[in-house]
């Protein structure tokens, strides 16, 4: 089985309406005798993915074609929303079932801990229930900092290393490839997140008695825009179709905030 699920954070403007697929290998219908399978889950949150997605058809220049192939292997769900339109308060909803007004989780820089007590997360129902629990990357806020990093409960993971750092010199800045040029001529393993896919790749394969609850977090397209060269010339600039916009959006927008958009 495989959930997708979108990671909401504070940089795209349309985090509300978000998209979801949950398939299985065998048939769409969750029966009892699939149930007592205890069948492999294979959970991917993907950052700021927003609805973008070519099986949506929100934008038609958009190439996603193993999200659409995975969308028409199983359901899809385009009325889902977000929790909040924050990366921390969503998430921390998403992994424990309870709303950010009732968990009082609201804010990105502050422990999700504070609010949601050990033994309520998704991934620890599954390794009470006999899983094998593992993941990498962006699926609990901060995760990144793996299961001893202060930000997630390490007893609900049997394994969560630290996801990897940018492979270049000098190091990729937050706005690469958004407000400043991608210096760096960078090869698919220079990136964090093929790490995060392969280190996921060789938990499947593993051969263990218990089932899997694998959750695999991808940071992009969260900043920094950074990425192989061949990917930008799939979409030469001048042929980018912007969204429906208004012209004048940032007139009634304080100065402050206009300005540190710029920066």
């Amino acid at each position: 089985g495989v959930v997708l699920s979108n990671g909401s954070s504070s940089d795209n403007g349309d985090e509300a309406d978000t998209a979801s697929v949950v398939s299985t290998e065998r048939a769409p219908s969750f029966d009892a005798k699939i149930a007592a399978q205890r069948p492999n889950v294979l959970f991917i949150s993907v950052d700021d993915l927003n609805t973008w997605i070519g099986y949506t058809g929100r934008n038609p220049q958009t190439k996603t074609p193993n999200i659409d192939r995975l969308s028409s292997m199983g359901v899809s769900f385009t009325n889902a929303h977000a929790a909040s339109p924050l990366c921390n308060p969503s998430r921390t909803a998403v992994w424990s079932g309870i709303r950010p007004h009732v968990s009082g989780c609201y804010k990105n820089y502050e422990n999700w801990k504070k609010y949601i007590a050990e033994g309520l997360g998704l991934n620890s129902h599954f390794k009470a229930n006999g899983y094998f629990t593992a993941g990498r990357g962006k699926t609990y806020h901060l995760s990144v900092r793996g299961k001893d990093g202060g930000q997630m409960y390490a007893s609900e993971w049997d394994d969560y290393p630290k996801m990897s750092e940018w492979n270049v010199t000098p190091p990729i800045h937050r706005s690469a490839g958004y407000f400043k040029d991608v210096e760096t001529d960078l090869e698919e393993d220079d990136d964090p997140d093929w790490h995060t896919v392969d280190y996921c790749i060789d938990r499947m394969l593993d051969d263990r008695a218990e089932p899997f609850f694998l959750a695999c977090g991808i940071y992009k397209p969260h900043l920094p825009w950074a990425v192989p060269r061949k990917y930008y010339d799939l979409f030469p600039l001048d042929e980018i179709q912007l969204p429906p916009h208004l012209e004048d959006d940032l007139d009634d927008v304080p100065l402050y905030a206009v300005e540190n958009i710029s920066k």
